[in-house]
């Protein structure tokens, strides 16, 4: 087997058991779209989501939203 083959399929296992470990714990991405030559994607955890803007000469936070905000007394 060719040495190229070999490290595409180990880059392949490791990335399917780190999202397996996300999903566990409640994480998971999602592509939101493409606007203006800015790309949106989507990071969810079970507490919020977090909107990021992925740009070619930037990356920044834009939106979060909390899913359960705690109640005040």
């Amino acid at each position: 087997m060719p040495i190229s083959i070999v490290g595409k399929t180990d880059l392949a296992f490791k990335r399917k058991h780190m999202y397996t470990i996300m999903i566990l714990f409640g994480f998971g991405f999602g592509f939101e779209g493409i606007e203006n030559g800015k790309l949106y994607v989507g990071v969810y955890t079970p507490q919020a989501e977090y909107g990021y803007v992925i740009t070619r000469d930037d990356f920044y936070l834009d939106t979060i939203l909390e899913k359960n905000p705690k109640k005040s007394s």
